[in-house]
């Protein structure tokens, strides 16, 4: 089944950057909305959110994702992102959907999860997490070195990436803070051959709104391996339509 249409969305931010994204329709008109939030590195176009966007639209959902940044004329680059950044840019987008739809979702993969926490998402009916970031310095602290030349972070995932002092600091202050953060109900869905597991299960007693949480056997962080996201996308539908 192909979904009924898909619109690219242009929306300007106070400091007058641009976000792009795409809003794919359901087939039936709803008032339901799920935008996607990426993670470190991420695009609006990675397989969980462009098959996600395709699932969720078959079954009475309207979904956005949108880039964070990007290489666009008018987008901004991940060097000069923070954390808080990307939660005013959220709370951008959810002022541009909050009047068109009665009921918005949101669902943040890997530091997507601290970008939808840090943000003002009162308007949002239920979040769903996936593998989201906590603690993660402590797990890959090898692959994170500041330059002293540059002034910025290198994480080196075989292509290097260069990140702010900013965000690594805000990234941080994160760690147990974020959890008085939690003010809608949200599930967190982590992967089993991910590292991020034990740490969320440890914390869950701490966060004091409604909560759920599963774990997706033989998944890593992206769920790339053979029917994992399929598991990912069914509870989180299980989630949003409770």
């Amino acid at each position: 089944m192909i979904c009924k249409m898909e619109k690219e969305i242009l929306i300007e931010t106070k400091d007058k950057f641009q976000i792009k994204g795409i809003l794919n329709s359901s087939k039936n008109a709803t008032n339901k909305l799920i935008i996607f939030v990426h993670g470190l590195t991420g695009h609006k176009n990675e397989h969980l959110f462009f098959n996600g966007a395709k699932y969720f639209s078959q079954r009475n959902f309207d979904t956005f994702r949108f880039d964070l940044y990007s290489g666009d004329k008018r987008a901004r680059r991940l060097l000069n992102c923070t954390i808080k950044t990307h939660s005013r840019d959220l709370e951008t987008v959810l002022n541009y959907f909050k009047e068109k739809y009665s009921e918005i979702f949101l669902v943040g993969h890997s530091l997507g999860g601290p970008t939808i926490l840090w943000a003002n998402h009162s308007v949002v009916k239920s979040v769903v997490l996936w593998d989201p970031a906590f603690k993660i310095l402590e797990t890959f602290s090898d692959e994170l070195q500041f330059n002293k030349e540059w002034g910025v972070y290198v994480v080196d995932w075989g292509t290097e990436f260069l990140l702010s002092k900013e965000m690594v600091e805000e990234w941080r202050f994160l760690d147990e803070r974020i959890l008085s953060h939690f003010v809608r109900p949200t599930k967190i869905i982590c992967a089993e051959k991910g590292i991020l597991e034990k740490s969320w299960k440890e914390s869950l007693e701490k966060i004091s709104v409604e909560t759920a949480f599963t774990s997706i056997k033989n998944a890593g962080h992206c769920f790339d391996e053979e029917g994992t996201e399929e598991q990912l996308f069914e509870e989180t539908l299980k989630w949003f339509e409770r």
